[in-house]
């Protein structure tokens, strides 16, 4: 199946007026190369409740979409509000990036990839190997404690595929509607 070649990543933001400008510009210079191999570049924030000036700085940014949580919801509710709205405006894969630039929007490239050569529908991007983002030192320490408990999850045969990961790629022309309950 052909995939559309639009690559929509959906920003959840929370009190983000501070980043999300730049946040924004950083994933812009991503365009290029998405259109060496076909695909149109949109970006969509979700901001998700916030009591600061997060939707203005967005629109300032000149995100092609924001939309609008009145109350914070969580982040669970901000990624299916832009899933929803992604799968409704035809993207072909939609991308999961933080707002507080944490990472690098060149990683987007290798991760959907696998999407690209029909090997996933679904790829997790793991954010320890070669960190070099401006994590919050208390978020650092309470990840780096949540990747140990990881390590005994998978010795007592848990998975922890879907835990710890900084964005996620869909192919959205095989998912079931974000909206459909299962």
């Amino acid at each position: 199946m052909e995939k559309n070649k639009t690559l929509i990543v959906i920003v959840p933001a929370y009190n983000e007026k501070e980043t999300i400008g730049e946040t924004l510009a950083s994933l812009r210079k991503i365009t290029v190369p998405l259109a060496e191999i076909g695909f149109d570049l949109k970006l969509y924030v979700v901001n998700d409740g916030s009591k600061d000036a997060t939707q203005k700085a967005a629109q300032n940014a000149k995100a092609d979409r924001v939309i609008v949580h009145k109350v914070n919801r969580g982040l669970g509710a901000a990624v299916r509000s832009g899933l929803t709205a992604a799968r409704h405006d035809g993207a072909g894969i939609a991308i999961k990036f933080d707002a507080d630039l944490q990472h690098e929007p060149d990683d987007i490239l290798k991760l959907i990839e696998p999407i690209l050569n029909d090997e996933s529908d679904v790829v997790y991007g793991y954010r320890f190997s070669n960190i070099k983002y401006r994590m919050p030192l208390v978020r650092k320490v309470g990840n780096k404690g949540l990747h140990r408990s990881d390590a005994l999850a998978d010795r007592l045969g848990y998975s922890r595929r879907t835990a710890r990961n900084f964005c996620r790629a869909f192919d959205l022309s095989r998912c079931v509607s974000p909206t459909r309950r299962l």
